[in-house]
């Protein structure tokens, strides 16, 4: 995690902007960063520690791989977690806490800082209701719903995994193979017409039922599909994930919020300080990012169909090309092996084919040859997804 720094902007000199630099003061090794949630139900917890880097920085992440992390309950119980990899991940399984008990973070750094989280308590987390969707203007609008009857969450935080399918402009049953000069069928697993993409949520999506008379949570939004956007082009899910929070693991959220998502002109409001609940006891002057929640977790998966009116339906830029079945010219636009002579096209210059055709579904029914075209409307991994189907998929 990249630690904020603060520019500020003085302008109306002589018509320039001349940009302030703090002196942002960071230790050698960064600040620790704590990531994750003391989760009370069924699912796994993970704690993944790193340490801030300057702006400046061109590095990637650094992460703190050799620490000691353990969860410490009021009533004396301790679990250890276990390193999963060099990505800073520290993984308890399944945590069987106590919602009359409290919990705090126990982290001791190979450097020998230790660090604590305060208690906290085990915030009760209710089902997600429902996970509504309403068309508009601007694409589809996704939103969730809740309620508590016992009336005592009020703060909820939601992440989401996405998951579409889509089809490339053109379908293919033959492939041409370089070794033997041939063009043959194609196998039910080589085929590259259907791909699955996924992505996930990057900003906090909190929401408070504080100020409501019950705690009910209606419509609200978790995101957009952006109209004519290829996720709607088949078919699409999303599965939503609901954490309870404290009251103060909220509004320290809602202010990392305002400081990373609300910088974007001079009337928005100023970066302000994070503090969470970590304190390093062998070392009190040192800062550390992060706040330690704890919670039940739900999820609910909804799928959404395409529109009626959604028309983000690929279309290739080419024309096909009919190849003749000589196998000096397939040589030629399969495998860039240049004949000699070069043909020359119509112009009266050599005329080079296009690179990596394919060959579209029923051109073998086509004389007097192969219908090709490019890969870029043939494959459809070329987008970044994969031929792979999703479990969960129907």
């Amino acid at each position: 995690m990249r630690y904020i720094g603060i520019l500020l902007l003085i302008t109306l000199v002589q018509g320039c902007v001349k940009p302030y630099n703090p002196n942002v003061h960071s230790p050698g090794t960064g600040y620790l960063v704590v990531e994750g949630n003391l989760n009370s139900g069924p699912a796994t917890t993970n704690i993944i520690l790193s340490r801030s880097i300057p702006l400046s920085d061109t590095a990637s992440e650094v992460y703190e791989n050799t620490a000691v992390v353990t969860v410490e309950g009021s009533d004396g119980t301790s679990f250890t977690s276990t390193a999963l990899d060099s990505a800073g991940i520290y993984a308890f399984g399944v945590l069987p806490l106590d919602n009359t008990k409290t919990y705090r973070l126990n982290i001791k750094t190979a450097d020998g800082n230790q660090y604590l989280s305060n208690y906290v308590r085990v915030i009760p987390t209710p089902p997600i209701d429902s996970i509504s969707n309403n068309e508009q203007s601007d694409g589809v609008h996704v939103y969730v719903n809740a309620h508590n009857p016992a009336n005592n969450t009020h703060y909820y935080l939601w992440n989401y995994v996405e998951t579409w399918e889509y089809h490339s402009a053109e379908e293919t049953e033959l492939k041409y193979v370089k070794d033997s000069g041939t063009v043959v069928a194609r196998l039910p697993w080589e085929e590259i017409y259907t791909c699955w993409e996924s992505d996930i949520s990057t900003s906090l999506l909190l929401y408070s039922t504080a100020k409501l008379g019950q705690d009910v949570v209606s419509q609200a939004p978790l995101l957009l599909i952006p109209r004519n956007s290829d996720k709607l082009m088949v078919e699409y899910s999303v599965i939503a994930t609901q954490c309870g929070l404290s009251d103060s693991a909220y509004n320290y959220l809602l202010l990392m919020q305002s400081n990373t998502e609300n910088l974007g002109s001079i009337f928005d409001p100023l970066p302000s300080a994070l503090k969470g609940n970590i304190q390093c006891v062998t070392d009190p002057s040192q800062t550390v990012v992060g706040f330690v929640n704890a919670s039940g977790s739900q999820q609910k998966r909804v799928f959404i169909n395409s529109p009626a009116d959604w028309d983000d339906y690929p279309t290739c830029y080419l024309k096909d090309t009919v190849l003749p079945k000589d196998p000096v010219i397939l040589a030629w636009y399969f495998a860039d092996v240049t004949p000699h002579p070069v043909p020359i096209g119509p112009n009266g210059d050599p005329d080079p084919p296009p690179s990596e055709l394919y060959i579209p579904l029923g051109s073998s029914l086509m004389p007097p040859g192969w219908t090709s075209n490019i890969e870029e409307c043939i494959d459809c991994r070329l987008k970044g997804g994969s031929t792979t189907k999703p479990s969960f998929w129907p």
